[in-house]
Parts: structure tokens; sequence; C-alpha cells
């Protein structure tokens, strides 16, 4: 995943998203630049080699918060949550503006919703 691949610069975070309890976290590995993580009520700058590791069903969210481009990549077991992303990327590439309504619309097709009360 990269944030704003088409210009680098600092990106809002996306919606705080809740995966089921019955579903792993997520992992995410800092490659280049900064990530801001909000995990819970906690965020976290994570400079380049970070590794996040959020536990299942805690909501969390991401940011890139500088003005340099930041990769990260991500593990996502089991994979159904790779398709939320590759949703987003054919919305970014349709031109369709990636607003809260539409993300929190794609976020639901893919047994998460949004995580409102934290990050």
């Amino acid at each position: 995943m990269i944030f704003h691949p088409e210009r680098a610069g600092p990106s809002p975070p996306a919606p705080a998203r809740a995966l089921p309890s019955a579903l792993p976290g997520d992992l995410a590995y800092v490659v280049p630049g900064t990530a801001r993580f909000t995990v819970g009520e906690t965020t976290y700058e994570a400079p380049a080699g970070t590794l996040v590791m959020v536990p299942p069903g805690v909501p969390h969210t991401f940011a890139n918060p500088t003005d340099a481009a930041t990769v990260l990549l991500n593990t996502f077991t089991p994979d159904l949550y790779v398709e939320y992303f590759r949703d987003l990327r054919g919305m970014i590439a349709g031109g369709q503006p990636l607003t809260a309504e539409t993300t929190v619309e794609a976020m639901s097709r893919y047994a998460t919703e949004p995580a409102s009360d934290f990050a």
C-alpha cells in the first residue's frame, strides 16, 4: 500500500475500522517513510523499519503525517481484506473521490465497520 502514489505528501487518516474478533489482526511494516497509527486510543509514530501489530477486533487507523511518500507492507489473514484495498484502488482509478461515506460503504462489504469512538 502506498500513500498517495501520484504525489508525496500527507494524507488524512483512514476511517478507524474494527475487524470482527473472529478475524486475525493486521500486521503492517513501514518500508520507507513514516506512518501514524492509532490503535484503540493510543497513537504511534512509526518510522521506516517499524512493525505494527494490531490485535483482532481492535479499532485502528493510519495516515501519512509527513510530506514524503510512505509505503506500508501489510498482511491480512485470511486475505478477505485485500479486496477492500483493491476496491479503493478501483474507485480512485475510476475518478470516484474517497469520502468517508464511500470508504465506509466499501468497508461494509468486508465484515468491517467504522469505529468512530476511536481514532
